[in-house]
């Protein structure tokens, strides 16, 4: 059984209570490695690598999930597609469930390493935790949710997700949070623009809370003017109600943008206070 909202519980068929070990070594993907429909099963591969060996596709990804826990190691790319993808079909929404892993790795800024994916079906209630993402085009990506279908009940969801990240650098776009279904995620990141023309975080989501610790690399070791694009923060279009605490100073970085439109997002940093019109010395 799984729930959409608490009114309402709806039955799928699953795996269930199962518990597998993942020996230490290297392991050669020559397809997607798929995590189908579970509840209550855990995965402990932290002593693993996964070498993904085709150019396109996803390297893993899993499916839908309730009170699961999923532990992996080190996860390696050249695809265009995702190192991890949390993409549930319509059977069942992915809730509830504990997803760490010990590195992403891409190379030569392409695909994305997480993508957290509700174009079919939920993604809520979940914890995301890792220590290196590195060389994507987008470190964590997560797309609009799926619109409202007729006949289907309610709309996609991306919310109430917590992530932990130690580093995430090496990308064109370390975080992009799109707009549609997204909302009250919390952020415990560590964050680099480090390449020329990178975007440490870019969001267009509701009601985020954001504790970061920001570098721009790409801004400060290359000349400062309108051919540098990196940027440390971009507020997207449609953003509202996010409060980013940063550190260091945001204004020791590059420049940060808000095109969100309105003036309920708030960027807070040991020197100042930020929204549209609002500059409150602390």
């Amino acid at each position: 059984m799984f729930e959409r909202n608490p009114n309402t519980l709806l039955p799928t068929k699953c795996y269930g209570l199962h518990s597998v070990e993942w020996l230490p070594g290297d392991y050669y993907l020559s397809g997607t490695l798929t995590i189908p429909d579970a509840e209550e099963a855990v995965i402990n591969a932290e002593g693993a690598r996964f070498h993904y060996v085709p150019g396109k596709g996803d390297a893993v990804v899993l499916q839908g999930m309730s009170r699961c826990r999923y532990r992996f190691g080190t996860i390696m790319t050249d695809t265009d597609g995702a190192a991890l993808r949390v993409k549930p079909t319509e059977n069942m929404p992915s809730l509830m469930s504990i997803v760490s892993f010990t590195g992403l790795i891409g190379t030569n800024q392409k695909g994305i390493g997480l993508c957290v994916d509700s174009t079919v079906e939920n993604v809520c209630a979940m914890r995301f935790e890792g220590t290196d993402i590195r060389g994507f085009d987008i470190g964590i990506f997560v797309p609009d949710a799926r619109p409202a279908i007729p006949g289907k009940p309610g709309s996609g969801k991306t919310d109430t997700n917590w992530y932990w990240c130690s580093y995430i650098r090496m990308c064109n776009t370390c975080i992009w949070e799109q707009h549609n279904g997204i909302d009250d995620g919390v952020w415990y990141v560590n964050v680099d623009a480090s390449i020329a023309n990178s975007v440490a975080v870019r969001t267009s989501a509701s009601y985020g809370r954001w504790f970061i610790i920001l570098g721009s690399m790409g801004w400060s070791v290359r000349p400062r003017d309108e051919n540098n694009k990196t940027r440390s923060i971009i507020l997207d279009p449609g953003a509202r109600y996010n409060v980013m605490e940063v550190t260091p100073p945001v204004d020791m970085f590059a420049p940060w943008q808000d095109n969100s439109g309105n003036n309920t997002n708030v960027v807070m940093t040991s020197k100042t206070m930020k929204s549209i019109g609002l500059q409150v010395a602390l």
